[in-house]
């Protein structure tokens, strides 16, 4: 095994001097084949240890907190759960559990999982864009 293989498989989260000591060890290579080895796998810098997350990113904020992350994710689940069967709305938005307040922001960005029912002034709501389309067909 050589220096630099060594370190890629070895020295992640070691100090650099304690990896280069084990290094030399484990590969009987002289001092400056093992620096020389720690630059090639880890740059120039002088802990390869990686840093764990501190704390919650924007990302975290916004899946818990932000309804544009929030509510089209319910809705996309519900789609997925609903497949290629259909539902009335008023069943579909207690599906995906999102307050009827809120449903009417988002309804439009899902077009074509529901179609309208002229006759009865409901809409119908399927996971299945394609059964959507035959569904309109049959109107």
């Amino acid at each position: 095994m050589t220096a630099t293989e060594w370190m890629r498989k070895n020295a992640t989260g070691i100090e650099r001097g304690v990896a280069i000591r084990e290094c030399r060890k484990a590969t009987n290579c002289g001092i400056e084949n093992a620096r020389k080895s720690w630059r090639i796998v880890f740059g120039n810098v002088e802990q390869a240890v990686k840093k764990e997350k501190v704390g919650r990113d924007l990302a975290d904020f916004a899946e818990q907190y932000n309804k544009d992350t929030i509510i089209p994710k319910k809705i996309e689940a519900a789609l997925k759960e609903l497949g290629s069967c259909w539902e009335y709305e008023s069943e579909f938005v207690k599906r995906a559990g999102v307050s009827f307040a809120d449903w009417g922001h988002y309804r439009e960005a899902y077009s074509e999982n529901f179609l309208m029912i002229k006759s009865e002034g409901k809409r119908v709501w399927s996971g299945s864009k394609a059964m959507i389309v035959k569904m309109k067909g049959m109107l």
